[in-house]
């Protein structure tokens, strides 16, 4: 499995997994502090964070993380 962010700033910190299966506490601890870490280090506050329908991303503690920690995200998100 291959993380890879694309935007006009060019591309953000991949992270691959090899011989893993993806599932929410892994998409938790290690690929949404990557996303985070290098979205800000990029593009500073104003960004959005785009996930797909993919269990680990609408997981209800993914969603939280996104909504709680993220400028912006896209994809299925809870709502306060």
């Amino acid at each position: 499995m291959v993380r890879l962010g694309v935007c006009a700033e060019g591309l953000i910190v991949p992270v691959i997994f090899e011989d893993a299966t993806m599932n929410a506490q892994k998409y938790i601890k290690e690929v949404l502090p990557v996303a985070l870490k290098s979205g800000k280090k990029m593009l500073g506050k104003n960004w959005t964070y785009q996930q797909d329908g993919a269990t680990p991303h609408t997981h209800h503690l993914s969603q939280k993380l996104c909504v709680d920690h993220f400028p912006s995200s896209y994809g299925l998100e809870l709502r306060n």
